[in-house]
């Protein structure tokens, strides 16, 4: 077992990685819903829930930040693209397209996590 001393990082160290923790989480959560033409509070409010959801349900052994992926982002600007402002008819049913999109996506993490509980990784 190691002692705390051995676990923690330095200083400059710890400095350093939380900068880069706070700018990944930043384009995440701010600047991904800019782009795609979401509301950026509602994000920085779900991903919040999601993150303490995820803590506790890791029993507090991963403090994460969950925020949104870069790695939908062309397909979520494909879907919004031409909505017009946040809140009009054709925005409220892109974005009702979007989240059918984002709920089978889960599903899909749902399905593979199934799978490699049963067989292992």
């Amino acid at each position: 077992m190691t002692n705390r001393k051995e676990r923690t990082k330095g200083f400059f160290k710890t400095t350093i990685l939380s900068f880069q923790h706070m700018f990944a989480m930043l384009g995440a959560t701010v600047l991904v819903p800019m782009l795609v033409g979401l509301d950026v509070s509602i994000t920085l409010i779900t991903a919040g829930i999601g993150t303490i959801i995820f803590y506790f349900m890791t029993k507090k052994k991963v403090p994460v930040f969950l925020g949104s992926s870069f790695a939908y982002l062309p397909a979520m600007m494909a879907i919004m693209s031409g909505s017009g402002p946040i809140g009009s008819t054709l925005w409220q049913q892109k974005m009702g397209a979007l989240v059918v999109a984002i709920f089978f996506t889960g599903l899909v993490y749902l399905v593979f996590a199934g799978v490699i509980t049963l067989i292992g990784v």
